[in-house]
């Protein structure tokens, strides 16, 4: 065959799945932003750290989702903020950290999906989001996470310090590149102190907000959110070299959870970020096209 044409047609695994139409299971809430004399968060009824709805849950967690809002100037303004569970993570572990069970949690997290009705916040599906929450005392010197943040402001990139009715951080941040961003950010939980609650980057120099208590906790609430999202089969990735016109194999996922829905990816490059999404190309499985020469991942 004389001038024969290939197309190179790669799947790559660890494909996104944004579940936005997932069905959520709340296991924690609170409309209180102080500790209690006791230095612990006090929960709403049924959705507290025993006896109501973490307790009863036995799904396996493979989405998270937090909503913080507040009502500003008579609005109500919210973010919610979904990501992908790490390894190991159980409805204990969603907590809010406090004296009582002296939970630390910084990390980075995958595939953040942002929603908010406040101006200025990046929304939508970003790569990587950063969660920094405890019941301790906090300084602006880095974490050794990665991307680093500023080691002179209070950002996204802080370190803690272990003290007795701590100030407290329980922020979510945007630490994408290109985005870097505070979403939300509840500090100063302390029993007898003000709470200090913000969304978006604090215009006056340190992004997460620490020290504004300008917006108050009129209507304050943050809830907890859970969802399984199990993969149990990966896409190939067996390179297939085929003729113009060929037959292509199909790429196929297999997913187990709720109202699961999927959005496949063409890309350049062998990379899972950077790709644009194919116009109806939502289902469990994608057949590619063979009508042009190339290669595609």
């Amino acid at each position: 065959m004389k001038n024969m044409k290939y197309i190179i047609l790669l799947a790559i695994v660890n494909f996104s799945f944004l579940a936005h139409s997932q069905t959520w299971t709340k296991i924690y809430e609170t409309t209180n932003p102080s500790r209690n004399s006791s230095g612990e968060i006090i929960y709403a009824s049924g959705f507290g750290k025993t006896g109501g709805a973490a307790s009863s849950y036995s799904g396996t967690i493979g989405l998270v989702k937090i909503r913080m809002e507040l009502s500003i100037g008579g609005t109500l303004r919210y973010t919610e903020v979904t990501f992908d569970a790490w390894s190991g993570l159980t409805a204990t572990g969603l907590q809010i950290p406090d004296h009582g069970n002296s939970y630390i949690v910084q990390r980075n997290v995958s595939n953040i999906v942002v929603s908010s009705n406040v101006s200025g916040i990046n929304t939508g599906s970003f790569g990587t989001g950063r969660l920094e929450m405890w019941p301790y005392n906090y300084a602006p010197a880095q974490s050794g996470l990665s991307p680093q943040g500023n080691a002179s402001t209070y950002d996204w990139d802080d370190t803690y310090t272990i003290v007795t009715n701590g100030h407290g951080s329980y922020q979510i941040h945007n630490v994408t590149s290109g985005y870097a961003q505070t979403i939300s950010a509840w500090n100063m939980h302390r029993n007898g102190g003000g709470a200090e609650i913000g969304f978006g980057n604090y215009s006056g120099g340190n992004p997460d907000w620490t020290g504004n208590n300008t917006n108050g906790s009129t209507s304050f609430k943050v809830q907890i959110f859970v969802a399984s999202k199990v993969i149990s089969t990966h896409p190939s990735t067996t390179t297939q070299n085929i003729c113009i016109n060929g037959t292509a194999s199909a790429l196929t996922v297999a997913a187990t959870g709720t109202s699961i829905t999927y959005q496949w990816y063409k890309n350049p490059a062998a990379s899972n970020s950077g790709g644009s999404p194919i116009s109806g190309a939502t289902t469990a499985s994608y057949t590619p096209p063979t009508n042009a020469s190339g290669t595609a991942y």
